[in-house]
């Protein structure tokens, strides 16, 4: 299917399969099951991660305090010429 043929919503993909309807509401159920299971391990992770802070600096949030943790060790172990070059990664 290409771009310009590609509906709007959900709905109307849903019609465009409506042969297959009920095979297409299963893998819909299915595949957001998944992305929810995936969002709750995520989550339970980041909160393990918030709560080992067991006392944040003033004026900052524990995820602020986390980061500033992991900031000053990665700059102990590696300078601060790494830890600045990799200050943008997203590698969750």
């Amino acid at each position: 299917m290409s771009k310009d043929t590609m509906p709007d919503n959900l709905d109307s993909f849903r019609q465009a399969f409506s042969k297959n309807a009920k095979e297409f509401d299963a893998l819909v159920v299915a595949m957001f099951e998944h992305v929810e299971s995936a969002m709750d391990a995520h989550q339970k992770k980041y909160q393990e991660l918030i709560f080992a802070v067991a006392q944040k600096f003033p004026n900052e949030t524990r995820h602020e305090t986390a980061l500033r943790y992991i900031n000053e060790r990665e700059n102990q172990c590696h300078g601060p010429v790494k830890a600045i070059l990799h200050a943008g990664d997203d590698d969750e």
